[in-house]
């Protein structure tokens, strides 16, 4: 008896092709309903040695699946002929469902000799527990009509498959167009649909498919509970030739389109790995949904941008429309987040008072393991709140509001926070200051106090630009007097669009505090690995994964020329839902796949260009523009040159760069959503905010003069400006 968990394509030659299929596909994280099988040796052994020992297995390996013994039972054929490149076989042996825990063994036994009668050979049998499926479902990889390999084919009925496979009806029929995603619906009489998102998900599947087997597939499915299970794969064998099935990763170029979603400084291998791991099975564990296809790439400077496919951000943001009407499971969630940060601020507290030079090794390796934990916790929380999955949020909130008043000052009354920010204690520290200062704090008092400053919060700086704030940073901002928040505009609200803006500006509250707790274990991570690594006399392991630095220090021997590969840059693509690094010609590939087409700046830009996004806070402002770039080399003199009155653009707003918000004139940032911190800064204080416009960065320069109006969702080019620092007084509205 073998469980499908644990086989894979080397258990063809004994088990059978069906049956080892299903168990590479789990392998490769696809949803597979549990099952076992029973295999030739064991029918052969039942007849001529052990009457009645077949029940026993059987009763045994039931129970594994469903202790309670409330499930009935699929039994299939996984005879050796079927499921071949060349010949399938399929439908030809017997299929029994519904099957309760007593007739399993009988059943089994009538597949076997079905299968030995019709083809002589060698058979197994599979066991799983039956689907109780709202729909079911084919789809080919490839067109089989046509051989085109740039469409899916996709049919449906409602119920079982069964009635589809045996042709009882005719079945609803989509024809997916891959690379861009228009679909082709041909009704049957039944009329079943399947949703948008459904059927990206069956694409994505079939996609997965290719690549764990190296060949076009054709899959039955079935939709139980809103999750799709792949119950069959076989090969497609009605193609003409071998050389038209679709090969792997290379004739998937241009199969998907990617968008930058976060970039991010100082990103060494052990941050891409555990944080791209986090957006695979870490987050489906959390949600139910779980990404597949992330690249991230990163530079020889260590500069990282991280790009989604368009097609999982789309079902991301469908999936969670769901997400959020379940109030238990936001209950849920918001209490694992407090759960979280509590535990992080145990954690950091007990580092506060402590120099991680002076403990041990093993003290060390054992703190780096812990504050792994946390970092993975707070990084899928955290990824919860991203604006793809909160989008549908908005949307409703927008819906609920329609005829209630201004949207705009509807929102904003809705998601004013209602505790402290992460940044709200340095900047009333600051505040204090101030007030010390001008009843006449002696200069080495307040030096004092600016040395204390660097201390407690100067570290969140050195988390990306690798050099915390120093004593000048904090004295030029108590020059700066922060901005007050807006009055909340009164507006009348139903109470369920009060419950939906109440639970935005909780997001986005949990958002700010889960990044800030992220970033703190993020720090004291590096510190620890930067004394691991000077400890081991091997500077390359700066580029080490945990892993590997923990294999140094317990092995005492490493794979070095892998490692030092990875200085001049390197990529990560999530697969099965770890993280695989790659630094050859296939990370070269990938790199180019994420990052087209690219967008040049022309030589000489025309005035009146247009960047379009999305409106966190209405407003309209004129003023030059400060571009502060995570992955540009001039990203430290952008954010020392800031000016009160700029124009702010930022591929995304950090703790880091909180400070230049409260003086900006206006926020426009390349991503976010309505719980990012752009947009919760941006309510708070009345300030313009545009995000969302995925470009801005490339776009704009710094200097260029422009009029943003957030309200109607664009920024307009008016002039272009030298790459120069811009004095007070240079901006206008």
């Amino acid at each position: 008896m073998r469980f499908l968990s644990e086989l894979r394509r080397e258990d063809r030659d004994i088990i059978g092709a069906k049956a080892t299929t299903l168990g590479e596909l789990h392998g490769h994280g696809l949803r597979i309903p549990a099952g076992f099988v029973i295999t030739d040796e064991v029918f052969r052994s039942e007849s001529k040695l052990h009457p009645g020992h077949l029940a026993q297995l059987v009763v045994a390996a039931c129970q594994r699946l469903d202790p309670m013994g409330e499930s009935t039972y699929a039994i299939r054929s996984c005879a050796e002929v079927e499921d071949g490149s060349i010949h399938s076989h399929a439908g030809q042996f017997e299929t029994y469902l519904n099957v309760p825990l007593t007739g399993i063994a009988e059943s089994a036994k009538l597949i076997w000799r079905d299968c030995h009668t019709k083809s002589g050979g060698r058979s197994s049998v599979i066991v799983q527990k039956m689907v109780r499926a709202s729909q079911a479902g084919v789809i080919f990889t490839v067109n089989p009509v046509s051989g085109d390999h740039g469409e899916s084919v996709i049919e449906v009925v409602d119920g079982l498959g069964d009635q589809l496979v045996g042709g009882a009806v005719t079945p609803t029929r989509y024809i997916v167009e891959v690379p861009d995603r228009t679909t082709h619906e041909r009704l049957g009489p039944g009329r079943a649909r399947l949703t948008p998102g459904q059927i990206f998900e069956l694409v994505e599947i079939g996609r997965i498919a290719n690549l764990a087997l190296d060949l076009a597939c054709e899959l039955e499915w079935a939709i139980a509970g809103g999750r799709v299970f792949v119950l069959q794969c076989r090969p497609i064998t009605a193609l003409p030739t071998s050389e038209q099935m679709l090969p792997t990763v290379k004739a998937l170029s241009g199969y998907s389109r990617y968008r930058q979603q976060y970039e991010s400084r100082n990103a060494r291998p052990w941050y891409t790995v555990t944080s791209v791991g986090a957006f695979g099975r870490s987050l489906s564990e959390l949600t139910g949904f779980e990404y597949r296809d992330i690249i991230s790439v990163t530079d020889s400077a260590m500069r990282t941008r991280g790009f989604h496919d368009v097609r999982e951000l789309g079902m991301a943001t469908e999936y969670f429309a769901d997400y959020w009407r379940d109030s238990d499971r936001v209950a849920e969630f918001l209490a694992l987040c407090d759960s979280g940060f509590a535990q992080a601020r145990d954690w950091l507290d007990g580092r506060a008072s402590e120099d991680c030079s002076a403990a041990s090794t093993p003290d060390l390796i054992e703190q780096m393991r812990r504050a792994e934990e946390l970092f993975v916790a707070l990084f899928r929380t955290m990824v919860v709140t991203q604006p793809q999955h909160v989008e549908p949020l908005e949307v409703n909130l927008r819906e609920l509001l329609n005829g209630e008043g201004d949207p705009e000052d509807a929102i904003v009354a809705a998601t004013r926070c209602t505790r402290p920010l992460p940044i709200d204690a340095e900047e009333f520290e600051l505040q204090e200051l101030r007030r010390r200062v001008r009843v006449g704090l002696d200069p080495a008092s307040l030096n004092q106090e600016l040395d204390r400053f660097t201390v407690r919060h100067g570290w969140i700086a050195a988390v990306e630009s690798g050099e915390p704030y120093g004593r000048e940073h904090y004295r030029s901002r108590l020059l700066h007097e922060p901005l007050t928040r807006t009055q909340t505009p009164p507006v009348d609200m139903s109470p369920e669009a009060v419950r939906v803006g109440f639970l935005i500006a909780e997001l986005g509250n949990y958002r700010l505090w889960n990044r800030y707790y992220f970033m703190a274990v993020r720090y004291h991570v590096q510190q620890i690995i930067d004394v691991l690594v000077a400890r081991s006399g091997l500077s390359l392991l700066k580029f080490a994964t945990i892993p590997e630095l923990l294999e140094w220090h317990s092995l005492g021997q490493v794979d070095e020329l892998t490692i030092a590969a990875r200085r001049s840059g390197y990529v990560g693509v999530l697969i099965n839902g770890t993280t695989t690094i790659l630094v050859d010609e296939r990370a070269a590939v990938l790199s180019r796949q994420a990052q087209e087409p690219v967008e040049v700046e022309p030589e000489r830009p025309t005035i009146g260009i247009v960047v379009a996004g999305d409106c966190a806070r209405a407003g309209r402002v004129t003023g030059r523009v400060r571009v502060v770039s995570f992955v540009t080399d001039d990203y430290e003199d952008e954010v020392s040159n800031f000016r009160s009155g700029e124009i702010l653009v930022t591929g995304m707003t950090r703790p880091q760069i909180a400070h230049l918000c409260d003086r900006a004139a206006a926020i426009v940032t390349d991503e976010g959503g309505i719980t990012c911190h752009a947009a919760v800064i941006g309510r708070e204080h009345g300030i313009p905010t545009l995000v969302a416009t995925h470009d801005a960065t490339k776009v704009l320069r710094t200097g260029d003069l422009v009029h943003v109006d957030a309200q109607a969702g664009r920024l307009t080019v008016l002039s272009r400006g030298p790459r120069l620092p811009i004095l007070d007084g240079q901006t206008g509205t």
